[in-house]
């Protein structure tokens, strides 16, 4: 048996020699390709080339908007006026939601690059550590997926965002405080009253997980405001305090208002 798993154990590592080896002519005969511009990448480190990344530079929001800037009657319900003030709070961008920011995120959230969610969640970390560490939140609240969505992705897009944030300020995520018992139309292809509709009722507290906490709101896009408003409602019911909110992109309508 031994002799066995010796002999398992030296063709794995002659596997992976002659890949290695080979490594170098497959990235000649096959080079990595940029998921944004199909450009030939000379560095092959992320699934985005360096041109794309610097393209963010411009879509980088450096100040704060607060959830009163993106909330409108028609996304917050007929009593706007309590909505915006019981619910509002700071939110914080990497940038706007615009090319080519849109389509990174569009790869990741579609197309299972939870890689490139990462790394861009790392980056948005980068920018806005101050201000997050400010916050002085104790839990972060990722916007939940109904199952039949998490089936279907693999992943929670703005968990992936929270899981990040959690390493970088120790901070406790908590996936289950909330879920989603109603199954959404996509938010993006809605007007601002249809994403009313669509979003009023689909989360469900559960239990005392957010009793006492100070937490920030995670989403992966956040356009007319009108589900993170609703998480904010909820989460309200259950007893915590909303520090803020933190999403990698914000509708261009809102952002370039700020800048």
């Amino acid at each position: 048996m031994k002799s066995r798993e010796k002999s398992l154990s030296g063709s794995k590592r002659a596997i992976q020699g002659v890949t290695e080896i080979l490594k170098p002519l497959l990235e000649m005969v096959y080079p990595a390709i940029c998921l944004i511009c199909d450009s030939a990448q000379t560095k092959n480190s992320s699934p985005i080339c360096e041109q794309c990344w610097e393209k963010l530079e411009t879509l980088r929001l450096d100040s704060k908007i607060r959830l009163s800037d993106i909330l409108t009657p028609e996304s917050s319900g007929t009593n706007h006026a309590e909505a915006t003030t019981r619910h509002d709070f700071p939110i914080y961008a990497l940038g706007i939601y615009q090319s080519p920011l849109l389509e990174m995120i569009h790869e990741f959230k579609y197309n299972g690059f939870e890689r490139l969610g990462i790394e861009l969640s790392r980056e948005l970390i980068r920018l806005k550590r101050s201000s997050l560490e400010r916050l002085k939140a104790d839990a972060l609240v990722p916007v939940p997926l109904h199952s039949s969505a998490l089936r279907r992705r693999g992943f929670n897009q703005a968990l992936t965002v929270s899981d990040t944030i959690s390493r970088a300020f120790e901070i406790e995520v908590c996936p289950m405080a909330v879920s989603r018992v109603k199954k959404t139309k996509d938010q993006t292809k809605l007007s601002a009253d249809q994403r009313l509709a669509n979003i009023s009722g689909a989360f469900q507290l559960n239990g005392d997980f957010l009793e006492g906490k100070r937490v920030i709101l995670v989403d992966d896009v956040i356009t007319s405001g009108a589900t993170i408003s609703e998480l904010a409602r909820v989460a309200l019911l259950g007893g915590a305090s909303i520090a803020g909110a933190v999403t990698l992109a914000v509708s261009h309508r809102y952002g370039e208002r700020t800048r």
